[in-house]
């Protein structure tokens, strides 16, 4: 039973370091074991795990640094906006570009929750949209 456990922390230390040096062989080096060792350890489910909690651990972190650089770059996007010394092809960008990223989140929350519905077995409503949105930007023209 030890060494099961042993494995999978084998397992955990090999992933956490083939994602971070890229490679089986230089994670292998990296930790100290034999590359043919590692190759036996990334073929196991336990690896795959582990790999796979390490990538989505850096995902997480990204997307929590995103979120928190997106209150300040839609602040910068919305004092180039209002600026009224800018040129007004870069203040209807900005705008354009609010507003773009506006409708994205709209219907990013509104396949979020469609999904949730489909999920717990609930009727989803469906929205079916025939004609293109017009260009946001088409102040720039």
């Amino acid at each position: 039973m030890a060494a099961v456990g042993m494995q999978t922390e084998k397992a955990a230390r090999l992933a956490a370091a083939v994602f971070e040096h890229g490679s089986i062989r230089d994670g292998a080096l990296a930790i100290g074991v034999p590359e043919r060792t590692a190759r036996r350890l990334a073929a196991t489910e336990e690896f795959a795990a582990a790999l796979s909690a390490a990538r989505s651990a850096a995902m997480q972190d990204v997307a929590a640094r995103l979120q928190s650089a997106g209150r300040e770059a839609v602040d910068t996007l919305l004092e180039i906006m209002r600026n009224v010394e800018n040129p007004p092809g870069v203040r209807c960008r900005c705008a354009g570009l609010i507003l773009e990223n506006l409708v994205k989140q709209t219907e990013f929350a509104s396949l979020t929750a469609r999904v949730d519905n489909i999920e717990k077995g609930q009727p989803v409503e469906i929205h079916v949209v025939y004609d293109t949105p017009p260009k946001v930007n088409s102040c720039l023209t």
